[in-house]
Formats: structure tokens, C-alpha cells, sequence
């Protein structure tokens, strides 16, 4: 059988965990089972809004997906990415392993998907262009490229900045032509679009958690018959072990982005008050 997997940041800690998987289904499925990795998924032009539609067409078997855009089938999802709601990826593992993660897992069944579990690319963080995001107010009035969910959108708001969505894949053109001035991402996507050829500063805000959701298509994984429980086993160690990984690929994207960016790192005041400009969202 083929299992078509998707993801849609090339380079970060989520595609990584893929192409562990796609090994380890090789290394162990002895060529009955081949995956075709789809990363950078752009779908039909909007990238992770599409991935659902094609899960649950059976187009993909296999993706994963940001929790705020999951949010759109499962909105208890969008919880895990509200604003300073974890301190460090530890703290987010400790929650996502819990009954609270298994929870929103367990939610997948009711919209015709299973879901097996979370992987992540870490914490985001403010860049911007023409001048350092010290204090809430260095945002306000700011076109902020934000991602296509409803969780971003409140935060540019609660900020005062001008919420402008644009794919992933558009980012860096965006951010060229002015069309977005700031924009906020892990690490691992600064580096992995070059950002700092479009933006000069970096914030390390840390301002909220990116989990993904590791969805399947049960008809496809019904379809591989005997082959089910070496896949699936596949894939739970591939969640496991880019935990680690994650934490590589942040630490070298970091030093990267060091010798290229103007970095101001927030001390617990000046995060407060960006925790405190953000509260609004929670509600």
C-alpha cells in the first residue's frame, strides 16, 4: 500500500519526525507499505486549511496539522495555542500527555478522523522589520502576518496591530513586498524561510506553543490489513522521538538566526506586560 503523509513546514521538527517514520516504515514493512511524503504541503492553494478535506477524502492518509487549524473542526484544539499559556515546550508535554491532550484526541472521532497524538515546532516569536518589538505597543498598528485561525487573529487584535493572514508558503513574499511588515513563527520556520533576508529583528517572546495533531484517514489505515500495527507502532515512535530532536533543531536555528538578526530577549516585566495585553484572548 502507499500512504500518502502531509506536513506543511519543510524543514522543522514536524518534518523531521516524518522522515523518521517513512525510515522506520521501510526499515520494518519489508516494501509492502511505501510513504510518500508530501512536505511542504501547499494543498489547493491553502496549505493546512486544505490538509482536512483531503484526510478525510482519503487523498491523504496520513498529516499533521497546527492545532488552531484544527481548531476549525475541533475547537477545543485552539486552546493548546492561546497565548502564554505554557512556559516551555516541557511544560507543554506534560499537558498534551495528560487526560486534557488525550481529550481533544479523543474529539478527532466524531469528525470521521482518528488522531494518534502531537508532534510540534516550538515556541513562536516576534520578527519585524523596521524597528525592535520590545513592549505591546512596538506591535500596535503593525501589519503582523498571522496564521489562518481564529487564535492569531484575536491576539494581532488584542495587541492593536493590523491581523493579516498569508499562508506559510507566501510568508517570506509578504514580508518583501510589505504586504506584512511583522510576523511571528517558530524558530525553525525563521530560519528554514531565510527570514532574516526580509525582516531584522527578532523578539524571543516565546508568546505561544505550536502543537501539531497527528490525524489519519481510518479507511486508509484499515486498508493496510496486517501491516496496521508495524505503522502504527512506527508512528508512535516517531512522536516520541522528535521530542528531542525538536529541541536540536531550536538550539541550531537560534544560533543561526544569531549571527544574523538583531535579537532582544524579554525580561519576566516585559513579558508580563505582553501576558497582560494578550489576557483578552482567553475570553
Amino acid at each position: 500500500g502507499v500512504l500518502r503523509v502531509a506536513t506543511i513546514l519543510n524543514d522543522s521538527p514536524s518534518a523531521a519526525a516524518w522522515q523518521h517514520f517513512a525510515r522506520l516504515v521501510r526499515e520494518r514493512a519489508g516494501g509492502a507499505v511505501t510513504v510518500e511524503l508530501e512536505i511542504p504541503y501547499t494543498g489547493k492553494g491553502r496549505g493546512e486549511v486544505n490538509a482536512f478535506d483531503d484526510l478525510i477524502s482519503g487523498e491523504l492518509a496520513l498529516a499533521s496539522v497546527g492545532s488552531s487549524v484544527a481548531g476549525n473542526v475541533i475547537p477545543a484544539a485552539q486552546l493548546f495555542e492561546l497565548p502564554f499559556l505554557f512556559d516551555s515546550p516541557e511544560h507543554a508535554f506534560a499537558v498534551l500527555d495528560s487526560p486534557a491532550g488525550q481529550d481533544v484526541l479523543d474529539k478527532a472521532g466524531a469528525v470521521g478522523l482518528l488522531a494518534y497524538g502531537y508532534l510540534e515546532n516550538g515556541m513562536r516569536h516576534f520578527t519585524s522589520s523596521s524597528h525592535p518589538v520590545r513592549t505591546p505597543e512596538d506591535v500596535r498598528g503593525l501589519r503582523l502576518r498571522v496564521m489562518e485561525a481564529p487564535v492569531y487573529l484575536y491576539f494581532a487584535e488584542a495587541l492593536g496591530a493590523i491581523a493579516t493572514p498569508v499562508p506559510y508558503f507566501k510568508l517570506a513574499d509578504a514580508l518583501r513586498t510589505g504586504d506584512a511588515q511583522a510576523q511571528e513563527n517558530p524558530l525553525t520556520n525563521i530560519r528554514g524561510l531565510d527570514l532574516p533576508r526580509v525582516q531584522r529583528y527578532l523578539t524571543l517572546s516565546a508568546h505561544s506553543y505550536t502543537p501539531q495533531i497527528v490525524f489519519g484517514n481510518p479507511a486508509a489505515m484499515e486498508d493496510l490489513d496486517t501491516h496496521r500495527g508495524v505503522v502504527e507502532e512506527a508512528l508512535r515512535e516517531a512522536m516520541t522521538w522528535h521530542r528531542a530532536r525538536a529541541r536540536e533543531m531550536e538550539r541550531d536555528a537560534l544560533a543561526w538566526l544569531r549571527a544574523r538578526m538583531e535579537i532582544t530577549e524579554l525580561d519576566a516585566r516585559m513579558r508580563d506586560a505582553f501576558r497582560a495585553a494578550a489576557a483578552p484572548v482567553d475570553e
